[in-house]
C-alpha cells in the first residue's frame, strides 16, 4: 500500500509542474486574446466614427449646394423646421406642468 502511494505521489509530482505550465500558456493566450479584441474593437470604433464624420460631411456639402441652388426653397425649408422644432418643444413644456 505505501508502495502504491509513493508511486502515485511520485507520478503525479511530474504532472503538477506540467499543468501549472499549461495553466500559464492559457492565461497567457487569454490575455493576448483580449488585446487583439481589443484593439480589432478600437479600429472598427474608427472606422465608423470616420464613416460618420464622412457622411456628415456630405450632407453639409450637399445642403449648402442646394440651398445656393434654391434660396426660397431653402428659407422655406428652414421655416418648416423651426415650425416643427418649436411645436415639439411647447407640447413637451406644457405637458411637464401638468
Amino acid at each position: 500500500m505505501a508502495n502504491l502511494i509513493g508511486d502515485s505521489l511520485s507520478k503525479s509530482n511530474g504532472a503538477v509542474p506540467e499543468f501549472k505550465n499549461k495553466i500559464q500558456n492559457s492565461g497567457h493566450q487569454l490575455e493576448s486574446l483580449a488585446q487583439d479584441t481589443g484593439r480589432s474593437a478600437a479600429k472598427a470604433a474608427d472606422q465608423m466614427t470616420s464613416g460618420f464624420a464622412n457622411a456628415a460631411s456630405e450632407s453639409m456639402k450637399y445642403s449648402r449646394d442646394y440651398v445656393k441652388a434654391n434660396p426660397a426653397k431653402g428659407v422655406a425649408i428652414a421655416a418648416a423646421t423651426g415650425l416643427v422644432a418649436g411645436s415639439l418643444l411647447t407640447m413637451m413644456m406644457s405637458g411637464r406642468k401638468n
